[in-house]
């Protein structure tokens, strides 16, 4: 071996030319910042995050993807890079070449010898074993186990969250999550190997159950913890993310997708948008690399994944195309999802072999309002912007048409209420399809509500005022009975909250833009904004969401409803002299 020069910077044995590491970072630069698919047949600048600004407007952030390195070039490309890199490196390196020449003297040009590295056209996504960590042999599994209660209290913060949280989506199964538990808690506490993505997901669960825990629970947690409610779910909920993150890409599973959810669930309930939809995508592009949402399930899917985690991956796209059509609606944002509802199926009543779903199915009711999303997703480009006469009859019509196809448990009229005390989580359900409902009749007529009308209008615009008033004060009457059984439990309900400043602001704009007080069930109108005053008032002291909204709203009502007072009027008799 000839005694080279070895320069300071460089390892000692391998002479690596400036020039060769530099094309090769150029390459790499070039090959990681390539524009998405949809950028690229399209022939568009791609802004190179996901999902891209062209492919979130046209409302495909399903359908943007970036190509990886594998996607670049072709196979026999790729191959002879791969040869020309072996060779400048032989080139500059002092040891022997014998581990490079069994790769180099491949000269068959086949696929077998990249297959294992991923780098065949052939190689195809097999099942991928969870993540697993000793406690006392991880730092971050460690730190996750630290951050939770006794266990106790842990035990009650799980009972919480399936008794309580879950049915409101139902993202997980109840037995099933009971029984991982039992399983995760054997294993922890015996200084056994755990699984981190379901460690992240019961660190998720007890983030959301804390939300809505109810007044002896947050006692015992606050005791035992010596932190206040918000800060402990601030607390898990970090947690949480930070054990995502350690977790590599490409190691997704069902509970990963679960996480997400109750993550986007955790930022909902607490009015943080921008979080919401991030975690939101997140889930999305897991639920894309599972490829749970395709209209068809391939063979190879299916042996990829269990009976049990289809079932529930389907259950979990129908979560997320829900919200996304929800929160569209309510907000007008375009959707992050394929705009596409024909693909998704109600629940099926067996899981697998073992695992049998209740009857009625929890999960049933987001399916019927991704039902009724689809039916008006297709049948208007935008179903809350609606200005003709025939398009807003039609509109209730699809409407009126889905809530006569309701089961009789979940009926908006005359509901069948016998299984209510065996399943206490059937009258929620019933008045979130309830308030689903009034909130898409009111939709189309909310822009009416906000025009300047009097006596002298159109008699078409006239009607719609008071077809629009009507549907408010029917909307804003089932929230209230919704919060008279749900009070204090489920009061951080965010859906809830956010619907009756909606409306009360919505009742705020038409009486102000009522010219002559001509405006029909203005008196009522008037009496619902104060009832909603009264209500975010009486909220505040358990979500931070009420105590914005009671401050918004009072600030509105007293600079243009509110009656003048004597001392009102003295102080405006002041200000003109």
């Amino acid at each position: 071996m000839d005694n080279r020069e070895v320069h300071s910077g460089e390892q000692p044995g391998i002479k690596a030319p400036n020039t060769v590491i530099e094309r090769q970072s150029l390459e790499a630069k070039a090959i990681f910042r390539s524009a998405c698919t949809e950028c690229q047949r399209r022939k568009q600048k791609c802004s190179r995050y996901w999902p891209c600004f062209h492919c979130d407007n046209r409302r495909l952030g399903g359908q943007c993807v970036f190509p990886t390195i594998l996607d670049v070039k072709s196979p026999e490309e790729r191959r002879a890079q791969l040869k020309q890199s072996v060779t400048q490196m032989k080139e500059s390196c002092y040891y022997s070449h014998e581990l490079l020449d069994p790769l180099d003297g491949d000269s068959d040009g086949s696929d077998v010898d990249l297959e294992g590295l991923g780098y065949s056209g052939s190689h195809k996504r097999t099942h991928t074993t969870p993540d697993s960590a000793k406690p006392g042999h991880s730092p971050h599994l460690d730190k996750a186990i630290q951050a939770l209660p006794s266990k106790p209290c842990l035990d009650a913060l799980v009972d919480n969250f399936l008794d309580t949280v879950n049915f409101h989506y139902y993202i997980v199964h109840p037995a099933m999550f009971r029984r991982e538990y039992q399983n995760w808690c054997h294993r922890a506490y015996n200084n056994n190997h755990v699984e981190l993505q379901w460690t992240a997901l019961l660190l998720m669960a007890c983030a959301c159950s804390t939300q809505y825990s109810s007044d002896s629970l947050r006692r015992v947690l606050e005791a035992d913890q010596g932190q206040s409610i918000h800060r402990l779910s601030e607390k898990y909920h970090a947690a949480s993310h930070k054990l995502l993150m350690t977790i590599p890409m490409g190691r997704y599973d069902i509970n990963i997708l679960q996480t997400y959810l109750h993550s986007s669930l955790w930022f909902r309930t607490k009015a943080r948008y921008p979080e919401f939809w991030r975690d939101l995508r997140a889930a999305i592009q897991v639920a894309s690399e599972l490829d749970i949402n395709r209209e068809e399930i391939t063979e190879e899917i299916t042996d990829t994944l269990s009976d049990y985690n289809l079932e529930m991956g389907r259950r979990a796209w129908v979560t997320i195309r829900a919200w996304d059509w929800q929160l569209g609606s309510i907000i007008s944002r375009p959707l992050i999802s394929q705009p596409d509802f024909c693909n998704l199926k109600p629940p099926e009543p067996l899981l697998d072999e073992e695992l049998a779903e209740l009857d009625p199915s929890p999960g049933l009711f987001m399916w019927l309002q991704c039902e009724l999303g689809g039916a008006l997703s297709s049948a208007f480009e935008k179903p809350g912007l609606l200005e003709e006469m025939k398009d807003i009859v039609q509109h209730n019509s699809i409407v009126e048409n889905w809530a006569a196809r309701l089961p009789p448990h979940l009926s908006l009229r005359n509901p069948d209420t016998r299984l209510d005390d065996d399943y206490p989580w059937l009258r929620f359900q019933r008045f979130k399809l309830t308030m689903m409902g009034t909130f898409s009749l009111l939709s189309p007529l909310r822009s009416h509500l906000t025009k300047p009308l009097s006596m002298d209008s159109p008699a078409e615009d006239l009607r719609l005022q008071r077809d629009g008033t009507l549907w408010a004060l029917r909307h804003l009457n089932r929230l209230f009975q919704f919060l008279r059984i749900a009070f204090p439990k489920d009061t951080t309900y965010f859906t809830v909250l956010l619907f009756i400043f909606d409306v009360a602001v919505l009742l705020c704009s038409a009486v102000v833009h009522d010219i002559d007080s001509s405006m029909p069930m203005r008196e009522l109108a008037l009496r619902a904004i104060d009832g909603s005053l009264c209500v975010m008032r009486t909220l505040e002291q358990h979500a931070p969401v009420a105590k914005q909204s009671y401050r918004i709203l009072n600030r509105i009502y007293d600079q243009f409803l509110r009656p003048p007072t004597t001392g009102d009027t003295r102080r405006r008799k002041r200000q003109r002299v």
